[in-house]
């Protein structure tokens, strides 16, 4: 079955049209649906299926590109499966995203 690759993904506004409310050129945003396909160059899409980075963070574009997906998949990974408790020591290989 066919499947939409990828959902992390940092695009820089290239250009805004006259009635875009939100975004101007220059802006970096992240997909806020799943399954919206990053692995792509270049799109042409509604302002509000983007959220707006604030323009004085201090991320690396890595980090920011990976915001919404990998630090949540990591979270889960450490609170869903096992109760941690202090001085519990996790052991991760094969590691194939930054969540490792």
């Amino acid at each position: 079955m066919p499947s939409t690759i990828g959902n992390e993904g940092l695009f820089e506004v290239i250009s805004a049209s006259s009635d875009c409310e939100k975004l101007q050129s220059g802006d970096w945003v992240i997909p806020n649906i799943t399954a919206w396909g990053t692995w792509r160059s270049h799109a042409v899409e509604n302002e509000d299926h983007f959220i707006k980075l604030p323009s004085n963070n201090k991320l690396t574009k890595e980090a920011c590109s990976t915001i919404a997906v990998n630090p949540v998949t990591a979270y889960r990974m450490l609170n869903d499966f096992i109760q941690l408790k202090p001085n519990d020591t996790i052991i991760q290989n094969g590691a194939n995203s930054s969540v490792g």
